[in-house]
């Protein structure tokens, strides 16, 4: 269901860098992104600022703007290559074609946890986009990423009720709502309990540091414990 992309697809009505920033070199290019995913990730869209990505960098803001039109336009492109990869990474780990509708709802929430681990810059700046209502307002590349998570799980349901393993008397919009703010919102729940921000619950799996019985193993039979909750209430 997931077909491989690239930031280029994603909200093709969005201007792309100049070529001035595709000709840094590799290494300049990456360490101005990462700057970048920082800043938009500790702040919302209206209070990052790129006076002080600049700065940090040590390069001049008139250098910035010769690679970006402007803060929309940065923005934007991180968007669309964080939401990129994380695409990329659900089409190559996914496995949906299961007849059983919670078999395929696990391995998204199974990929949907790796990605976090592996890949946690991603994650936090793609959490912070999703909830960020003032960027969301002008940014369709945001609403699209959460419309194709929001009708990937909906279609599911669907072919699962069509199948008659799912209830019919139940909407369909109803319970990807709820299987999918689950997914989305189970990580402020692991936070508060072991009182860490989400950037340290992610470094502190990455690194496979326990916490208590805070591991992967533990996040994954949480999640599961939550999914069969759901499942007893909606399942034929």
């Amino acid at each position: 269901m997931y077909n491989k992309v690239t930031a280029q697809s994603i909200g093709k009505e969005m201007d792309m860098p100049s070529s001035t920033f595709f000709n840094l070199p590799h290494e300049k290019r990456e360490r101005i992104l990462s700057r970048c995913f920082a800043e938009f990730t500790r702040h919302s869209y209206q209070g990052a600022s790129v006076s002080k990505v600049v700065d940090e960098l040590g390069i001049s803001k008139g250098s910035m703007y010769k690679y970006f039109v402007n803060k929309q336009d940065l923005y934007l492109y991180l968007v669309q290559q964080a939401a990129a990869v994380k695409l990329n990474y659900l089409a190559a780990s996914l496995q949906t074609d299961s007849d059983s509708f919670f078999d395929s709802i696990w391995s998204v929430v199974k990929t949907g946890v790796e990605f976090d681990i592996n890949y946690p810059q991603y994650s936090l700046f793609l959490g912070r986009v999703c909830t960020d209502e003032d960027a969301l307002a002008d940014n369709p590349v945001s609403r699209q990423l959460i419309s194709r998570s929001y009708s990937f799980i909906r279609d599911l349901v669907l072919s699962s009720q069509r199948r008659g393993d799912v209830r019919h008397d139940l909407s369909a919009d109803l319970i990807s709502y709820l299987i999918n703010n689950t997914i989305v919102n189970y990580a402020d729940m692991v936070t508060k309990k072991f009182d860490l921000s989400q950037e340290e619950l992610l470094d502190k799996l990455n690194r496979n540091d326990n916490l208590q019985e805070l591991n992967k193993e533990y996040v994954l039979a949480e999640l599961k414990s939550l999914l069969n909750m759901i499942r007893t209430g909606i399942e034929k």
